[in-house]
C-alpha cells in the first residue's frame, strides 16, 4: 500500500514526515510493523500558520504522547513554521514562538526529548538555544535582524 512504500522510502533515505494526524501515524505504525521497520516522524505543530499541525494545548499535548506510543514510530523532533517571520512587525513571530517553546517543554516534561525544527529566519532572530535542526531555504541567504 501507499504508506507501506512511503514507510520504506523514509528508511530507505532516511526521509522524515511531518504527522499532525493520530490516524496517519497510526497508519504509518501499521506499515512500519508489517515491513519490520521503523518511520522516522517530526510532530507538526500550528503556532498560527492555519493550514498544518497540532494546535499547541493539551489536546496536542495527548496527540504527543499518542504518536510516542505508536509501535514503529521514531518521534524524533517537533517543528513549527513562522508564516510571518519577514513581517517588518514581528509581534506575531514573537508570539509563535513563545507559543511553540512552551509547548516543546510541555511536551518534554514527560521525559522524551525532542529535536526542534524551525524555518531559517527565526533562527536569525531570535536568541533560540532549543534548536537543533533547521530547514534551509533560499531565502536565508541574508538575515534579518530585530
Amino acid at each position: 500500500d501507499g504508506c507501506a512504500v512511503f514507510v520504506f522510502h523514509c528508511f530507505e533515505t532516511a526521509a522524515q514526515a511531518g504527522v499532525f494526524s493520530l490516524d496517519d501515524a497510526k497508519e504509518l505504525s501499521e506499515a512500519a510493523c508489517r515491513l519490520d521497520k521503523s518511520a522516522r516522524i517530526h510532530i507538526a505543530v500550528d503556532t498560527g500558520m492555519g493550514r498544518i499541525g497540532i494546535m499547541p494545548d493539551e489536546e496536542g499535548l495527548s496527540f504527543v504522547e499518542e504518536a510516542m506510543k505508536c509501535k514503529g514510530i521514531d518521534v524524533e523532533g517537533i517543528f513549527t513554521h513562522f508564516s510571518r517571520a519577514d513581517e517588518t512587525d514581528k509581534s506575531f513571530a514573537k508570539k509563535q514562538f513563545e507559543q511553540f517553546t512552551e509547548f516543546v517543554e510541555k511536551a518534554e516534561e514527560t521525559g522524551n526529548k525532542l529535536a526542534v525544527m524551525l524555518n531559517c529566519r527565526p533562527v536569525k532572530r531570535f536568541p533560540i538555544s532549543i534548536v537543533q535542526t533547521v530547514r534551509q531555504f533560499l531565502r536565508c541567504q541574508k538575515p534579518i535582524l530585530i
